[in-house]
């Protein structure tokens, strides 16, 4: 290829080609079968969806099929970016991108009808622009982990050309901007705070997975654990003073987390009591026995629509996990009471259907994938590509564990799709931009442990050459004394 280039020569194909070839293998596979499994499950998964949209499971399966080539398209094309340098350039655009959606979403911005804000259950997750829909939140994980992973790199170096620049102006007012402190905070644990707050507006569950994501893209990047406590510490007493103004708000700050500690069944003394006891009613029929409400009633309904979801995932676990191979393909009933299966509980479908050779599968892929880039992170020295590719298999993984835990009723009921499988064109090419992010650089690392395995190679071949031609040497040496030897003797005699 590198011939071809010095002629002029280049075929983009034969470059994907040889791209791919030298891509992490491991990767590769566990990209395929999750793709694989994501085609065979929504088109089992999507009954009660495809009777709203009155549409057939066919339609749905060939839409998923659309995206997944998309998906595939664009884990090519990032696969063939010749440079780790060209992210770390686009990746300094992801905390403006991520600020950008985040304020749309939290303002709640509408023009006309081409763009606006899509709100599920008082949560505000989406952005829908000329009729297509925008998961903010997976856009808004990717796009920190390469920020973050760029602005690590760049701390490290005490090199950020903007913060020279403003300082060099102003260096009055402005030459404080120059210390490792306000360079740490201003483009590393600030924006980390900033992007969990504004999630927080919208989805706690959200809020923690990506913070505990752009935390981890830090550590692995390189950044000091006594840097990283305190940003802790910061970020504990913003959780509590968030907690406090809510409780104070009456729950008119971050609405939300009302939601939340309902869920956990704890009471807050908020000041106004009419919400106080809205929220003890919450509670109430939440945590009430079955026993107790009449079918039929207006509390057994509100009962049965606050634990439908979980209880049906729950029970989907328990009848798919007593068998080996599950209920079979087709043969889940759940998916037809969980209104939404085929998305935040796509984990119980496959257990209800495939048994323990799907969970299995499942964990098997999720951990290789795992196992498998903390390889590549342990043999980079480049703290770039070390938060990229930590930074984005931690995502990837840690929000399928959450998924998990959530589908087995360990855990607050919270929306996080199952990466590559569930259901959700958006969260779908997010993740593919991931994986392409993360086999495109897993082709510099490999190159770079092949050529330290040649050149150990030749140090070896070298040393068993230096090891013959000594052992020649002691041979001729042996000879030649064996040889004098027999002359002083003849000599004697």
């Amino acid at each position: 290829m590198d011939k071809e280039r010095r002629k002029g020569i280049f075929n983009p194909f034969k470059a994907m080609a040889g791209k791919i070839k030298d891509g992490d293998r491991v990767i590769w596979i566990v990209f395929t079968l999750l793709v694989l499994i994501s085609l065979v499950a929504i088109f089992s998964s999507t009954s009660t969806m495809a009777i709203k949209q009155h549409v057939s499971r066919m339609d749905i399966f060939v839409s998923q099929l659309w995206t997944v080539l998309a998906g595939l398209v664009l884990v090519l094309v990032i696969n063939i970016i010749p440079s780790v340098k060209l992210f770390r350039e686009f990746s300094r655009l992801g905390f403006l991108l991520s600020l950008f959606l985040l304020l749309m979403l939290v303002c709640k911005v509408k023009i006309g009808n081409f763009i606006h804000v899509e709100e599920q259950h008082e949560a505000i997750r989406s952005i829908k622009i000329a009729g297509v829909s925008l998961a903010v939140y997976e856009v808004v994980k990717v796009a920190m982990v390469m920020y973050l992973s760029w602005a690590v790199h760049q701390y490290e170096g005490g090199h950020f050309p903007f913060t020279e620049w403003l300082s060099g102006r102003w260096p009055e007012y402005l030459g404080w901007l120059r210390s490792p402190v306000a360079m740490r905070w201003v483009y590393v644990f600030g924006p980390m705070l900033l992007v969990s707050a504004l999630i927080l507006v919208g989805s706690s569950g959200s809020a923690v997975l990506c913070f505990s994501v752009m935390m981890v893209t830090v550590i692995v990047a390189g950044m000091k654990w006594k840097h990283i406590f305190q940003a802790l510490g910061v970020a504990l007493g913003c959780a509590a003073l968030a907690v406090g103004l809510h409780i104070v708000t009456s729950s008119a700050f971050i609405p939300r987390m009302r939601t939340v500690f309902t869920r956990l069944n704890v009471e807050l003394p908020y000041p106004d009591p009419e919400v106080r006891e809205s929220q003890r009613k919450a509670i109430a029929k939440k945590s009430a026995p079955l026993e107790e409400l009449e079918p039929g009633t207006e509390e057994f309904k509100e009962w049965a629509d606050a634990v439908r979801q979980p209880r049906t995932a729950k029970l989907a676990v328990v009848q798919g996990g007593r068998l080996i191979v599950g209920k079979g393909p087709g043969q889940s009933t759940q998916k037809y009471v969980c209104p939404i299966m085929f998305e935040d509980y796509m984990f119980s479908f496959i257990v209800e259907e495939y048994g323990l050779v799907g969970v299995a599968l499942i964990l098997i892929l999720y951990l290789s994938l795992f196992a498998r880039g903390m390889i590549l992170v342990h043999n980079s020295d480049y703290r770039f590509a070390k938060g990229c590719i930590g930074g984005l298999v931690f995502l990837i993984t840690g929000q399928a564990m959450f998924h998990i835990l959530v589908n087995c009723d360990i855990g607050l009921v919270t929306g996080q799709t199952l990466p590559l499988i569930s259901h959700g064109r958006c969260s779908f090419l997010c993740f593919c931009i991931a994986f392409g992010v993360i086999l495109s650089i897993s082709v510099k690392v490999n190159k770079k442990v092949k050529m330290q395995q040649a050149q150990e190679a030749k140090i070896l071949e070298m040393d068993d050459i230096r090891a013959g031609v000594s052992m020649v040497e002691d041979m001729e040496e042996e000879l030649w004394d064996s040889e004098k030897g027999d002359i002083n003797d003849n000599r004697r005699i």
